[in-house]
């Protein structure tokens, strides 16, 4: 089935994320059932009835220090649909890792970005794929080891305990 007719998927995880190296990264886990995927002109589109998503972040301290929310960030790269309070932020060597507080569960909508470097989305198998993406997104972008399997670790808890 090509990808304009749509897809259905029985299940699976989603990592969807921005970057611009040496100022932010900023993502969405997504565990879901019965989803459909289709193209949406130069997106794709995921809809399920049945998800649990959280989001994560690493920002520098020059986004750190810009006074701005996170839902008020002008960089894709930065912005989270959120506000600092519902976030947990983790003090790093170069910055701050923020992970939403709790999973939500929801049904859900998410236009996805394909086709440009700065957008990135993996369809990882397994929960330890989905670690190993968040991980190499994390080092890419300037997050040493430790603090990237922190990052990993830390949503992977999250999710897992409210997951469906």
């Amino acid at each position: 089935m090509r990808l304009n007719e749509g897809m259905h998927l029985e299940q699976g995880l989603a990592v969807v994320a921005a970057q611009r190296a040496g100022y932010a990264l900023s993502g969405e886990v997504i565990a879901f059932r019965a989803a459909h995927l289709a193209k949406q002109g130069d997106h794709a589109v995921l809809t399920t009835n049945d998800a649990a998503s959280l989001h994560f972040a690493y920002y520098t301290p020059k986004v750190l220090e810009n006074g701005w929310q996170p839902y008020d960030q002008p960089s894709a790269a930065a912005y989270l649909p959120l506000d600092y309070s519902e976030l947990d932020r983790f003090e790093t060597s170069a910055g701050a890792m923020l992970i939403e507080r709790k999973a939500e569960h929801e049904r859900l909508w998410r236009e996805i970005v394909t086709g440009t470097p700065n957008f990135i989305c993996y369809w990882p198998s397994t929960w330890s794929e989905a670690a190993t993406c968040i991980q190499e997104l994390a080092r890419r972008n300037g997050i040493c080891d430790r603090d990237a399997k922190d990052l990993a670790t830390r949503i992977q808890e999250r999710l897992s305990s409210d997951s469906i």
